[in-house]
């Protein structure tokens, strides 16, 4: 069964981004990214530091030394 089962994920896996793919490659999503390259880079640059911050709070706790 593990076979088919990987065989099925990895169909799925290039059907998905085949769609991906076809939705991005879109002359409108396309126009809409050229037109606002800038804000969506920076938003994305937010949003990595966004997740970074993130790590960090939930990682520091366990890094330090306990106190007893």
């Amino acid at each position: 069964m593990l076979p088919w089962l990987i065989f099925v994920s990895f169909l799925g896996g290039v059907v998905a981004y085949a769609i991906l793919i076809g939705i991005v490659g879109a002359r409108p999503v396309r126009a809409f990214y050229q037109r606002h390259e800038l804000i969506i880079t920076r938003l994305c640059g937010v949003m990595f530091i966004g997740f970074a911050i993130n790590a960090l709070v939930h990682a520091l706790p366990g890094l330090m030394p306990n106190e007893a």
